[in-house]
């Protein structure tokens, strides 16, 4: 299907991924045959909670990524779960907060970005940032 200006937009909403990333692919192939039957431009936005959980959190981030960039207007809006993972990456993460993180499903999504069978928390940004640092744009 070719996007245009010209298209009216139908906007979707996809919360709570936790890491699935063979569910959003399913939605995300949903929403390009509803997109085209209905010959309207989707616009996708990401209601947050993408990662940890399910064992596939950096799929998931590569397939929010790539959908920001196919449909343009898109949004992600963080949440808990991706502001803890990018307060880590900023280095501003705090010992009560990691704790919460972990208890909540933090362990998944470290581990799938580990080269390591537990992953060193204090090294872990250090596994992630050469992966996407600087391309993953959420809206807040």
């Amino acid at each position: 299907m070719i996007i245009t200006e010209s298209l009216p937009s139908i906007v979707y909403a996809i919360a709570d991924v936790h890491g699935r990333a063979d569910l959003l692919e399913a939605m995300l192939g949903y929403i390009a045959a509803d997109s085209n039957d209905h010959h309207s431009k989707p616009v996708v936005i990401f209601l947050g909670d993408l990662i940890d959980r399910g064992p596939h959190s950096p799929k998931v981030l590569d397939q929010v990524y790539s959908t920001l960039d196919l449909y343009p207007g898109s949004r992600l809006i963080l949440g808990n779960h991706d502001f803890y993972l990018r307060e880590l990456l900023r280095g501003a993460l705090t010992y009560e907060d990691a704790v919460n993180w972990m208890d909540w499903g933090g362990v998944a999504t470290l581990s799938a970005y580990s080269t390591w069978p537990v992953p060193a928390f204090e090294n872990i940004a250090a596994d992630i940032r050469p992966i996407r640092v600087g391309e993953w744009r959420p809206s807040n």
